[in-house]
């Protein structure tokens, strides 16, 4: 079995990203201007993949190619193309939708089918709180995406944008923050700054709540298991 991974760097500045077969380098590009901060595979597509940058910029690459395949967002500052406001600290995707996530306090969702090298605009913006975002993760078919924040986890309507905030766990546990999320069809794992891994079944109760939660109701998002 051959396996393709990413390695990321520095090289004048610039950020420098080399795809390998085994430790075969197959392809070199310099596009991002400051450090990546994420990846995440694009499932649909073999060997392509997403990057988040400082630069404020997310790319879609395709292994083969030294360029980057598309680019999110419009013209901000400096001419550059950015899709937010700040770093970007999370990518995700499923299906045709990509979500995103940034110290501008933004979770923002694109439609993969409108991407182009010039540019493109998301499809919806989430405010999800006054902090920062540090993951998300699409899951349930696309349809929800579950947010970890500064402040807690949500559960997020792609398709309206309205969410659920899960504000304490069955034990009585207060949710203080998740570095990191995952799906498994409708079960979510979420690892904490509490060392534990929680488990989340998210059923089509927490769905309803979350898709008329207008934004951001309370209510749970799921039972810890």
């Amino acid at each position: 079995m051959v396996l393709t991974f990413c390695l990321l760097g520095y090289e004048r500045m610039n950020t420098v990203v080399d795809i390998c077969v085994g430790w075969r380098r197959l392809s070199h590009g310099i596009l991002h201007q400051d450090i990546i901060t994420c990846l995440s595979a694009y499932h649909n597509a073999k060997g392509h993949f997403f990057s988040g940058s400082r630069d404020c910029s997310v790319r879609l690459w395709d292994a083969r190619s030294p360029t980057s395949a598309a680019i999110f967002g419009q013209t901000g500052k400096e001419s550059a193309i950015v899709a937010h406001d700040g770093m970007l600290t999370c990518v995700d995707s499923n299906g045709y939708l990509l979500a995103t996530g940034g110290l501008d306090k933004k979770v923002k969702i694109w439609d993969l089918r409108t991407v182009s090298a010039s540019g493109c605009n998301p499809i919806r913006q989430i405010p999800i709180d006054d902090t920062v975002v540090l993951k998300v993760a699409l899951g349930l078919s696309g349809s929800y995406a579950a947010v970890s924040t500064l402040s807690g986890l949500y559960l997020a309507d792609v398709g309206t944008g309205s969410f659920t905030r899960s504000l304490e766990f069955s034990d009585r546990r207060t949710i203080r923050r998740y570095h990191d999320l995952a799906w498994s069809d409708s079960v979510l794992y979420a690892a904490g700054d509490d060392c534990r891994v929680d488990v989340y079944n998210i059923g089509s109760g927490a769905a309803a709540a979350a898709g008329g939660g207008g934004g951001g109701g309370g209510g749970s998002g799921g039972g810890a298991q």
